[in-house]
């Protein structure tokens, strides 16, 4: 990795030299390295002598999401799917009379992450539409990850992880060409204005890395009982491939936007190689009837407000609901619901795959925000795994995960309650 490193970087610097002074995308994907930089140059002015970071240390952490795919390119590696590493779930939902729009994200990832930090950047950079935006975080990274943002612009940006299970694809991914994809997520955000430009930015340089479904909402095409052509953009990436387009008649049509870790447009999920996994495993790996699927079609009408939003991106009920059964022993899996709590499975279960089973994993956020909390970049959310309706806090202490598993610096329970996080100053 670390070799492609080095060649990505000199092509990019290449890239940089030659363009970065007339080409706005040139000129922002260079302010990334450069913010990379001065988050070393800060800690180090305070950190002991023992304890200081290199430029290559932050980037371990702001490319770690894209290093994923590269260590599975290098191996050749498929089926990572079967692990579940990293999903989430997300829901776009017109209420009523077209009356609000929704917009929320949970993460889904190991519950050794869950140091979170709320951001709010405000870079008022030359020929930028979006100089604010407001994200959830983690220490040293300069993107959200989960991915969740609120951009000044108007735009609402977020998505869920369709993984690659197609071993031929990897060769698409190269270390000269290509720009990494956070990198290409932070400069779309800055420079579009719209949900088609958002698309086309980062469309350019396909990394065939972190491959994700992204849900562009541009609420400057929402007005309370008003939608207008290209309120939502769905695009998704594989190696070698991206498909955006606009989606907003199915968000009216359907009233709502789900997002499992599915592939939504046909010809992705087809080459990403879903379709042999669905035949081997059935229906949790196809779009329309897997567990949360279903369970979303069922459940958004229950979405009036904020609080009734963050109560289904909150909701696991495993136990008792028919959509999280499965071939298992016993015959349901925490993994089955729009807040998976897999650290809830019996460690002696049994479970036709790994993704299902029990494990140091789950979903360790939620974040909700309506067209009138955007305009200020503001939203509410709450970390840790969720307690569903009845389900027991999660509590490193007494979790079989406590010594195997890296918690430093966390709350031994995680028990929080959603907090509305607004923004002392606008631009």
């Amino acid at each position: 990795i670390n070799h492609y490193l080095d060649t990505n970087i000199e092509w990019i610097k290449g890239m940089v030299e030659q363009h970065a002074a007339n080409d706005p995308y040139w000129n922002q994907v260079n302010l990334f390295y450069l913010q990379m930089a001065g988050i070393v140059f800060g800690y180090n002015s305070v950190a002991p002598a023992d304890k200081t970071l290199t430029v290559r240390d932050i980037m371990w952490i702001n490319f770690s999401w894209d290093f994923g795919d590269l260590e599975s390119a290098m191996k050749n590696e498929t089926n990572k799917v079967l692990k579940g590493n990293g999903h989430c779930s997300a829901l776009i939902k017109l209420l009523r009379s077209k009356s609000d729009i929704l917009v929320a994200h949970n993460t889904w990832t190991g519950y050794e992450t869950m140091r979170r930090i709320m951001k709010r950047y405000y870079l008022p950079y030359k020929n930028v539409t979006g100089t604010a935006v407001s994200f959830s975080g983690y220490p040293g990274a300069l993107v959200s990850g989960d991915d969740f943002y609120i951009v000044n612009s108007g735009l609402v940006v977020q998505e869920t992880t369709n993984e690659n299970n197609n071993a031929s694809l990897w060769a698409y991914i190269r270390p000269t060409g290509q720009v990494l994809e956070v990198i290409r997520v932070t400069v779309a955000n800055r420079l579009a204005g719209g949900g088609r430009s958002w698309t086309k930015i980062f469309s350019q340089y396909n990394s065939g890395t972190y491959n994700n479904q992204w849900m562009v909402v541009d609420m400057n095409k929402f007005s309370p009982g008003s939608v207008k052509p290209e309120l939502l953009w769905i695009l998704e990436q594989m190696p070698g491939y991206i498909r955006a387009e606009d989606q907003t008649d199915v968000l009216t049509t359907q009233t709502y936007w789900a997002s499992y870790n599915i592939p939504f447009y046909p010809d992705v999920y087809s080459m990403s190689g879903m379709q042999a996994l669905a035949d081997k495993y059935g229906d949790f790996f196809t779009h329309d009837k897997g567990p949360r699927a279903q369970i979303f079609k069922r459940d958004h009408e229950k979405v009036l407000n904020v609080h009734t939003m963050m109560q289904l991106m909150r909701s696991n009920d495993f136990q008792h609901d028919p959509l999280s059964r499965c071939n298992c022993s016993p015959p349901y899996s925490a993994e089955n619901a729009i807040a998976a709590r897999n650290d809830l499975n019996l460690i002696n279960g049994t479970y036709p795959f790994a993704a299902l089973s029990h494990r140091s994993h789950g979903a360790t956020d939620a974040k909700v925000t309506s067209y009138k909390l955007s305009q200020s970049l503001s939203l509410w959310a709450v970390s840790g795994p969720s307690t569903g309706a009845h389900l027991p806090p999660f509590r490193w202490s007494t979790s079989d995960f406590n010594c195997s598993v890296s918690h430093r610096g966390h709350p031994d329970l995680f028990n929080f309650q959603p907090v509305l996080f607004s923004w002392p100053s606008q631009h």
